[in-house]
């Protein structure tokens, strides 16, 4: 009978270690799972983010595409600005200077 306990207490003991290992290996498990999970989760946020971002930029981009549809619907000159927020007497006081100037050349090309 000592001998059926001591095999028992034995085949117990070495159950409880490879037991211990098996948690050892399952929370080393647990615990890399859990750093891709958070890995994956602040890529996730960053392309949301970043989708947000683009889609403000086309819903501007369809806003302007479409005023200028209407503008030139109408047949507006591009210098008519008065329907895009100028006024007419901003239009009239706006002087442009022409910045082209002639340069005589030098030297005859050869």
């Amino acid at each position: 009978m000592n001998l059926i306990n001591k095999t028992m207490e034995k085949e117990g003991s070495e159950n409880k270690v490879s037991t211990n290992e098996d948690e050892g290996s399952e929370n080393k498990k647990n615990h890399e799972l859990t750093r891709i999970i958070e890995e994956q989760r602040a890529e996730i946020c960053a392309l949301e983010e970043k989708i947000e971002v683009m889609t403000k930029g086309i819903k501007m981009i369809n806003s302007s595409t479409n005023v200028l549809g209407e503008l030139l619907l109408q047949g507006k000159r591009s210098g008519d600005s008065s329907e895009i927020g100028f006024s007419e007497e901003h239009n009239r006081t706006r002087q442009v200077s022409p910045t082209r100037r002639w340069i005589a050349a030098s030297s005859k090309p050869g």
